[in-house]
């Protein structure tokens, strides 16, 4: 490998020291772990070993400064943004508030609006400082106008995302990026602009989206779910891909321009118009800038080094806004653009060494490297990759191109109503199209649980001497067996036999999986992390094929997930409620097979029964009805209780359970999931004697506004003297299954409800 240099060794220095910081408290010391220090320890390695002689020892001492000025500016950007953020004390309490619309959303209870510029019109409230504030309305009469100044007064809420899986970076996020809210309680407390009224059309809505999306940054819902499954959601963002093709427009739109500064400034001025208008996102900001110092150094006679732009861009951004680390817009943007200069690759003599195919596929190379690159990406937001994504990326320029067209043509067709048969039809048969592979890319799929961005930063780096300082084209096979190598070994999803009960959030979700991987679901309803599918989470945690789900009873929270779910499976239900389920638009494709007491499924070493409710009495409400099951395996017993209360309590037969604990005999239950999330109608006192559980679990999400767990519920568990652990406090609990292997972090309680009985 050739010698490096400081213009190598210190970006990632500097980045690495911010990641140190940020990760600094002892609580986080896991989001660097191992690899952080590795790292380190390589970049000092190299510094001593692959740097000429007469300047190794300033190339230390330079990458050491980068670690210690990324920890010294980030210490000094922490502090100052812990000290502009909402206190405690802000919250719950009406305020009134002042924003710039950036775009707005219909939801199942009225309008959501996204402001930016969010400024608060109270002077004990000055201090106070949002990029970005999500304020929920009822209903409008009009919409408001994109750009436009809004006033309203809202009741500030936090909103806490579910820890459905162990993501390092979620942490640092709710601690220095905190997701803000508004309710707003009368559309007379508002004042906007309302936009102009849409001619009619009969225009599909989601080419209406696409055409929103082109001309305003709106996001296209639809077309994203349709995009998502081959790996190309990324084409709806408007990122560098979009400036490269308003580039490729600029610089044919400016060739009757006789000047080469003409054109170089005709350039940037139409790149900084497009940045200005479709919004300055981390993507967006860095492809206008490397474009426009691209010509700006064409312009000055410089040589045209690509590398080193984006290394000064990087470190520019960083220093700017050390904050950027927590977003995936930074990560892609700059991963992407470093395997596109890295395709590239260093021009070099012909040789009898080179691939005959090798002239050919040069242009291509550059998407490969970047599709490389962002891989490891990939794994710090999310949990899964595909393989397949890096063939869907090399035509994905030419979908884009036809999304173009097809925007183009829908915006044409609310003018010009002729052209909406066909603009539907060129939709429908792209739609088509798209279905195909989707069978193909789902099997193979793999999954992986999320990486910590320090082994993040390592993988790139290694990909990064690869690719930069590798031999001709076998740079190319060494890239690829690394990233397949790491990505197959590192944080692999769990096996074995095991109970889980996901946090989800105000809502419930549990899975059952045997030996073999085949799994049950326990209702699956509630609240996932942005991106993150059941399929992936189910096979996460060991799953490999759902069979079946039983649905306690007929309430969203409890089987909203379902429909997110590509292979419909039949799903139990009360029988008292199966004309409900039979009815629910959501679940039409999922077979309802009514069951009541009685009804039982071996599964593996587990036998489940079906003990509530019976033919008489009839249950009060939905909840009260409930499917109630009882999960019994040699040494353990489990019970769930659905959402029924006291009422369905007091029915429970005595003969269904073991004699209650005392005196040498065996333990009752092992497990309780307490009812109706640990709400005051739920759990009584005397049920808690009677079975008397080793722990009870609580499905419900952090600060949720109907305040479960309930003190009361909490006093009876606490005078039976009944540990407990709530998903909204510890996350995603694994049960009557082995220790996971360091992806999870448990409460300190006194029993082990995860280890063999």
């Amino acid at each position: 490998m050739p010698r490096v240099g400081l213009a190598t060794l210190g970006p990632f220095g500097l980045v690495l020291g911010m990641i140190f910081r940020l990760a600094m408290p002892e609580a986080d010391r896991g989001c660097c772990g191992v690899g952080g220090f590795w790292f380190l320890a390589a970049l000092m390695v190299l510094a001593m070993v692959r740097v000429p002689s007469g300047s190794r020892y300033k190339c230390l001492l330079g990458v050491l400064f980068c670690f210690g000025f990324g920890w010294g500016w980030m210490s000094w950007t922490c502090h100052r943004r812990l000290a502009r953020l909402p206190a405690p004390y802000h919250l719950d309490r009406a305020v009134e508030v002042e924003g710039r619309v950036r775009h707005h959303w219909q939801t199942r209870y009225g309008q959501a609006i996204l402001l930016e510029r969010v400024r608060f019109l109270h002077a004990d409230w000055e201090d106070v400082e949002l990029r970005r504030l999500t304020i929920f309305t009822p209903a409008l009469p009009a919409a408001p106008r994109r750009r436009s100044p809004l006033r309203a007064w809202i009741r500030l809420k936090r909103k806490v995302p579910p820890r459905t899986i162990p993501w390092p970076l979620q942490r640092l996020r709710e601690r220095y990026a905190p997701r803000f809210s508004g309710n707003v309680k009368t559309v007379r407390l508002m004042s906007w602009h309302p936009q102009p009224d849409a001619p009619d059309s009969a225009l599909s809505p989601a080419n209406r989206e696409l055409w929103r999306l082109f001309t305003a940054n709106v996001p296209a819902q639809s077309w994203r779910k349709r995009l998502e499954p081959l790996g190309l959601g990324h084409l709806l963002a408007i990122s560098g891909l979009h400036c490269m093709l308003v580039f490729a427009v600029l610089r044919w739109l400016s060739f009757p321009l006789r000047r080469p500064w003409w054109r170089s400034g005709f350039t940037v001025v139409g790149l900084l118009v497009f940045g200005s208008w479709m919004g300055w996102s981390d993507s967006v900001t860095r492809a206008v800038s490397m474009l426009a110092g691209f010509q700006v150094m064409c312009w000055l006679g410089r040589v045209r080094d690509w590398y080193r732009l984006w290394t000064f861009l990087l470190c520019l951004a960083l220093v700017l806004d050390p904050f950027s680390l927590l977003r995936a817009g930074f990560w892609y943007s700059f991963a992407a653009s470093l395997g596109l200069v890295l395709g590239r690759g260093v021009a070099m003599p012909a040789s009898p060494l080179d691939h005959p195919w090798l002239p050919r596929l040069k242009r291509f190379l550059p998407i490969l490297g970047a599709q490389l690159m962002v891989l490891p990406v990939g794994l710090v937001f999310g949990c899964e990759i595909n393989p397949l994504s890096v063939i869907w990326n090399l035509v994905g320029f030419f979908l884009l191109c036809f999304l173009l067209v097809l925007g183009a043509l829908a915006g044409l067709s609310l003018v010009w109503t002729d052209l909406v048969p066909w603009c539907n039809s060129l939709e429908s048969a792209l739609v088509w199209l798209l279905a195909l592979p989707e069978p193909v890319i789902e099997a193979l799929r793999l999954v992986r649980f999320p990486f910590e961005p320090a082994w993040a930063l390592a993988f790139l780096f290694v990909s990064f001497l690869i690719l930069r300082y590798g031999f001709r084209e076998w740079r190319w096979y060494g890239a690829m067996l690394f990233c397949l190598l790491f990505c197959s070994i590192h944080h692999r999803p769990l096996s074995g036999e095991r109970l889980v009960m996901f946090d989800v959030g105000q809502g419930l979700a549990m899975m059952l999986t045997d030996a073999q991987g085949r799994t049950l679901l326990f209702d699956c309803g509630g609240q996932l992390p942005l991106g993150l599918r059941p399929e992936s989470l189910v096979r996460l945690f060991g799953g490999k094929d759902v069979a079946g789900a039983f649905v306690s009873h007929h309430n969203a929270d409890h089987y909203n997930l379902l429909p997110r779910f590509v292979r419909p499976f039949p799903i139990w239900v009360p029988r008292g409620q199966w004309g409900r389920f039979h009815f629910e638009q959501d679940l039409s494709a999922f077979i309802k097979i009514p069951v009541e007491a009685g009804a039982g499924l071996a599964w593996g070493r587990f036998r489940l029964e079906v003990i509530w409710p019976r033919g008489s009495p009839e249950p009060t409400d939905t909840n009260e009805g409930s499917l109630v099951i009882r999960i019994a395996r040699p040494g353990a017993k489990v019970l769930l209780m659905g959402d029924a209360g006291t009422w369905t309590e007091r029915y429970l037969d005595r003969d269904l359970f073991d004699s209650p604990r005392g005196g040498g005999a065996a333990t009752t239950v092992s497990l309780l999931q307490v009812g109706h999330h640990g709400s005051r109608s739920g759990t009584g006192r005397a049920f808690l004697e009677r079975l008397k559980p080793d722990v009870a679990l609580i499905s419900c999400g952090a600060g949720n506004r109907f305040g479960h767990p309930h003190p009361q519920v909490l006093s009876n568990l606490r005078q039976q003297r009944v540990p407990w652990l709530t998903t909204a406090d510890s996350g995603t609990l694994i049960l009557l299954g082995g220790r996971p292997k360091g992806h999870f972090r448990f409460p300190e309680t006194g029993t082990e409800p995860w280890s063999e009985r």
